[in-house]
């Protein structure tokens, strides 16, 4: 599966932003919703933590996408104790401006985490784990609209 090809977006019209309640996804609608979710890698968690921009995504083409790690406080880096919180930043540059989307992982510092395209029309292993979020979403009981330009997520 090509999970990591978040570039499908450049060039679409997003006009609203969704988030799974645990911030395990992300799901940008534009003509059609392009899902995303919080990956982290063996013995890892990642989550969505916040969105800062979201005014930057509605009603304008996405021009660039850029994944890359940040430092916030609260992350740790103390791997003698098997303990590490890492952010990374997804983001996401229109012609209104840029959208940040952080995420967070924590692990014992040899794992990292990642927000990750889910291409549907894929087959093989890993897609079943996912096809239920696509009826959850349906019934957007688990996410929340994301309308403020700065939210919090978890």
């Amino acid at each position: 599966m090509n999970y990591k090809n978040e570039q499908i977006i450049v060039g679409k019209t997003i006009h609203e932003v969704w988030i799974k309640k645990d911030g395990s996804y992300l799901v940008l609608v534009g003509d059609v919703p392009f899902f995303f979710y919080s990956d982290g890698d063996c013995c890892s968690h990642t989550w969505i933590h916040e969105i800062n921009g979201r005014d930057a995504l509605r009603g304008s083409a996405v021009t660039a996408v850029e994944n890359k790690g940040i430092e916030l406080p609260g992350d740790i880096d103390d791997r003698d104790n098997c303990e590490c919180i890492q952010s990374y930043c997804m983001t996401i540059t229109t012609a209104k401006g840029r959208c940040d989307i952080i995420y967070r992982n924590e692990s014992n510092g040899y794992y990292g985490g990642d927000l990750e395209y889910i291409d549907f029309d894929e087959k093989g292993y890993g897609i079943l784990e996912h096809l239920t979020i696509l009826e959850e979403f349906k019934t957007k009981k688990e996410f929340k609209l994301i309308e403020e330009d700065h939210t919090t997520i978890v």
